[in-house]
């Protein structure tokens, strides 16, 4: 069975975050997590991220609320191939 890949987006607890990751875990749910991304530096999906083992970083939050800054648009992830995302909006810190 193919495992889909998945990027998160969240800035919270991290309740829902963790709630996928058990599913995966248990093998409910066919996906691999890859990487979790926040724009708060201490936000405790960051720390349930690394607790599963996943992928994390933080974004530093720009000008914009609805959307990325320029200079980061195109930036990706390593590790995270292109295909895997449309207009990476991740930059690694």
């Amino acid at each position: 069975m193919n495992r889909l890949p998945l990027g998160i987006l969240g800035s919270g607890k991290g309740s829902n975050c963790r709630a996928i990751f058990e599913r995966i875990r248990s093998g409910d749910l066919a996906a691999e997590a890859r990487l979790v991304v926040s724009d708060v530096l201490d936000a405790p999906i960051l720390d349930i991220a690394r607790e599963f083992g996943v992928a994390n970083a933080y974004l530093q939050p720009g000008r914009f609320r609805t959307r990325l800054e320029p200079c980061l648009a195109s930036t990706n992830v390593e590790g995270v191939p292109p295909s895997h995302y449309q207009h990476s909006p991740i930059a690694s810190a």
